[in-house]
């Protein structure tokens, strides 16, 4: 709505400077790197230089205030400024000031009663940054943690902070590129993403390896990177959500300008609590539900808005583990679009948001591929472009040892022409045997060409994968790429 985005804007810029304040603005140019004492420890772990690089210069200021190494607020200030409010937060279970008694540098007085004053852990961890800076390659204070959760850029975002020798030990000040690599602290945030309940029984198991390199873990580790890497260079327009819906949302480009068949799917699987019904009268429950999607074209300026009222009847009350399953298609020409959603019950504070940022539509006499929309067998049917029943998977997850059903579109071939296809599943940091590839030929049906094939998953341990579909024709090759989950049993 006109003036929303500046009223969000502001509201975020007192709040942020309200609660995430550098507790000492100048303490930072004590140090030459925010990252000090976390990263570049931990073995099969890398130095991740350019997101600290980043995070040292981040805050604007005037090049020649004397002050431009002095942040006035921390690194949860700064993503908050870009995201808003996180959908959920974690903090610790270490989030209360812990010292490894064995080695840490405690003062004599540590407060009356056993109680900790605000100041002493700065105190205490300025003492070991300073007067000792290194003892055996790391500080023996373990400060503060929490972890918060978006979604934005098609797929949830979690983001780990914790304190620093720049920032702060009184807080969770510093932006970092993994969660310390822990049983307690991966087991903590199990409930928000699977992956960390695969990294936390990993870690509990007796391997000759380290901790960080067991693939379970390291593959968090390269996820959590990755998300602080778009957190960092990105801004999103969030709206503030109080009580937010358990809720999935995906968004898929399918058809092609020159049929005049280009547009956005989208599809939500809706759950919880706080999704309100209504009795229809004769026995049933109806869930109103208000769908807002706004698709905005950066090159050309165009902006496509829908809104629509969907009501879906139910035989009873949403039980824990079920989902509403709906799906919308916007019509939209070529070009890259930027696309966000709203869906709620006439109420601001409750319901779900949603943003991707680079939803290709091809366009022109280009041979060309659709996104790769993902199904399951068993799952609510959506009616395909080629005038059949998909079983697209909107919970976006698979059990171990099942399989997933793919449908995308190829363009601009002719009837009887031969074309070959690649497709790859992998994990961020697992070797190339622990993923899978399969290499097929196939004929085109004509200028659109509907692809359905089957993908099992037998191989796969739980975690995230990319999804990688390749189509050659000619000397001419397209790629897309689609998030995979492959949860627990």
């Amino acid at each position: 709505h006109p003036g929303e985005r500046l009223e969000e804007h502001l509201r975020r810029w007192v709040y942020a400077f309200a609660n995430f304040r550098v507790f000492n603005p100048w303490r930072l140019t004590m140090y030459s790197r925010v990252e000090y004492t976390f990263e570049g420890l931990d073995p099969c772990v890398q130095n991740d230089s350019s997101l600290y690089r980043l995070l040292a210069r981040e805050q604007p200021s005037y090049p020649t205030d004397l002050r431009v190494r002095e942040p006035l607020i921390d690194h949860r200030g700064l993503i908050y400024l870009r995201h808003g409010t996180p959908f959920r937060t974690v903090a610790g279970p270490t989030h209360a000031l812990e010292v490894d008694y064995e080695r840490a540098i405690l003062p004599e007085a540590s407060g009356v009663g056993g109680e900790i004053p605000d100041s002493l852990p700065d105190e205490l961890f300025d003492k070991e940054c300073i007067v000792n800076p290194k003892k055996g390659g790391r500080v023996w204070v373990i400060g503060p943690n929490d972890s918060w959760l978006y979604w934005f850029e098609g797929k949830p975002r979690l983001l780990h902070f914790r304190a620093s020798c720049a920032l702060g030990l009184h807080s969770p000040t510093t932006l970092s590129g993994y969660l310390p690599v822990s049983f307690p602290l991966y087991l903590a945030r199990a409930s928000i993403l699977p992956e960390y309940w695969a990294a936390a029984q990993a870690l509990l198991l007796r391997h000759a390896s380290p901790g960080p390199c067991r693939t379970p873990v390291r593959a968090v580790i390269a996820e959590s990177r990755d998300d602080a890497h778009v957190a960092t260079r990105t801004d999103t327009d969030t709206p503030p959500i109080i009580r937010p819906w358990t809720s999935v949302v995906q968004m898929f480009a399918l058809g092609h300008a020159r049929e005049g068949t280009g547009m956005a799917l989208l599809s939500f699987a809706l759950s919880g609590p706080r999704l309100r019904a209504d009795s229809t009268g004769d026995g049933r429950v109806n869930y109103p539900v208000s769908f807002r999607i706004v698709a905005y074209n950066r090159l050309s300026g165009q902006t496509i808005a829908t809104d629509t009222v969907r009501r879906f009847t139910m035989e009873q009350v949403l039980s824990p583990g079920q989902s509403i399953v709906a799906f919308v298609e916007l019509p939209l020409s070529a070009g890259t679009w930027q696309v966000a959603v709203r869906a709620n019950q006439g109420d601001d504070s409750s319901g779900v948001y949603a943003m991707m940022r680079d939803l290709r539509v091809d366009g022109g006499e280009e041979f060309s591929l659709s996104d790769i929309v993902i199904g399951r067998a068993g799952a609510p049917p959506w009616q395909a472009t080629d005038g059949s029943p998909f079983p697209l998977n909107a919970l976006g997850a698979y059990p171990a040892r099942g399989s997933a059903e793919l449908y995308y579109e190829v363009h601009g071939l002719e009837v009887g022409n031969e074309y070959q296809t690649s497709i790859e599943v992998r994990s961020p940091t697992a070797r190339p045997k622990d993923g899978i590839r399969i290499l097929s030929a196939d004929h085109a049906t004509g200028p659109i060409t509907y692809v359905r094939k089957s993908l099992g998953l037998q191989q796969l341990k739980p975690g995230s994968y990319q999804l990688i579909v390749t189509v050659s024709a000619n000397g001419r090759q397209v790629t897309r790429k689609q998030q995979l989950l492959v949860a627990g049993q």
